[in-house]
């Protein structure tokens, strides 16, 4: 009786060290979230991580979709990404929305968004994609089912720091988006409850830029309430569930919370959750990374809205693309750009909120940059007038 308890013994003893090892492996051999080592990176190749995107709305409306998921597939490159996605949504969804899914990239300079329609719900001889080119390397949460999978598994080659600032995740269109004005305080720490890989929260700034809607639709800053006085919580992020693979320890689930307050009501501190998304890996791998920008192969035309000239008061290019992306497809729409009328992103906001912005401000979208340069290149021409005239009347006076 006393042999077989401390065999027991032994045998429990034996079980718990080899727990602590392990756990002390894992510990030890941690990824840091921000440096790069929890999605590992390999010379000319790219981390593939497959899985289920299930997202809900709780604020939305019962007339919108309050809820959905998919099927996601996330290429992970050096300072470049690839994210495919498939709707699986209802039969009624599908039919209001015309988009069964997505392919966007991303090479560090740009994000591609092509959106794939669900030709079952469109009438015949209908573009059955259509496009979207963003400047920069965060995908606008316009696109939200993006915005998310980005977030869970291409934000840390962007959030390099401990802290810092960064883009809006609750910014309503372009214009806030891209707003140099309007930019939000991130943060990476130690989660409580997770010991190995470290959760994301954005913060509003103190006086965060916000639109007057319904309304006139101006900027103006929100005055928060006092005790919101620090700028409020607008998203939470957290990696979790660490799953040892061939290619390293890489977290299998990852949660997100965005949350909103009350603008109309300054006396109303709740935190309301907007929007909440769970991301779960089933397979990894590793592979060749594809070009980029993906999809755009020339297989079929496809109707792109542009807006990288957004500086230059362009706020979309809009043109068909037929052919291959290449150097001279490039050239070709720079040329096409500079043709067109100008307009700003703010204007192009306003009218997209059914708003029309005073004529001097849609004259000086317009006409402003133009102007200028008319300005300009009078100036050389203004001035060796001026020179002329002084001669002239030098010789007079002589």
């Amino acid at each position: 009786m006393l042999r077989s308890v401390s065999c027991s013994c032994i045998q429990f003893g034996l079980e718990g060290l080899h727990l602590l090892v392990t756990v002390a492996i894992v510990l030890c051999s941690a990824p840091d979230l921000r440096s790069g080592e929890l999605f590992p990176n390999f010379p000319g190749k790219a981390l593939i991580l497959e899985g289920l995107y299930i997202y809900e709305m709780p604020l939305f409306p019962s007339s919108l979709e309050k809820s959905g998921q998919g099927f996601f597939r996330v290429f992970i490159g050096q300072d470049s990404w690839i994210v495919s996605y498939q709707k699986r949504d209802d039969a009624m969804n599908r039919e209001r929305l015309h988009e069964a899914g997505f392919t966007a990239s991303c090479d560090g300079r740009n994000v591609y968004v092509i959106r794939h329609l669900d030709s079952q719900g469109l009438p015949p001889r209908t573009v059955s994609q259509m496009a979207d080119i963003y400047p920069g390397s965060i995908p606008p949460p316009l696109k939200q089912d993006l915005y998310n999978i980005w977030l869970a598994f291409a934000s840390f080659q962007e959030l390099t720091n401990d802290q810092g600032t960064t883009r809006s995740p609750n910014a309503p269109d372009l214009s806030l988006f891209y707003n140099q004005d309007n930019q939000c305080l991130y943060k990476w720490t130690n989660d409580a409850n997770s010991t190995i890989f470290p959760s994301l929260t954005i913060h509003s700034e103190l006086h965060p830029l916000t639109r007057d809607l319904p309304g006139s639709g101006r900027l103006y800053r929100l005055r928060l309430p006092p005790a919101l006085a620090g700028g409020y919580l607008m998203l939470s992020a957290r990696w979790s569930n660490p799953t040892s693979t061939q290619y390293g320890i890489v977290p299998s689930r990852v949660e997100g919370d965005f949350f909103s307050i009350n603008e109309k009501n300054r006396t109303d501190t709740n935190l309301y959750v907007r929007m909440r998304f769970v991301c779960q890996v089933t397979n990894v791998t590793c592979s060749v990374m594809d070009p980029i920008p993906a999809g755009f192969d020339g297989t079929v035309p496809i109707y792109v809205k542009d807006h990288r000239f957004a500086s230059l008061g362009l706020a979309d290019v809009t043109y068909v693309l037929t052919n291959r992306w290449s150097r001279a497809v490039e050239e070709w729409i720079n040329r096409q750009a500079f043709s067109r009328p100008r307009k700003s992103l703010e204007v192009a906001a306003l009218e997209e909120y059914g708003l029309h912005p005073p004529w001097w401000k849609d004259f000086i979208a317009r006409w402003g940059t133009r102007m200028i340069l008319l300005v300009l290149a009078f100036l050389p021409l203004y001035a060796l007038l001026q020179q002329r005239r002084s001669k002239q009347k030098e010789n007079l006076t002589q």
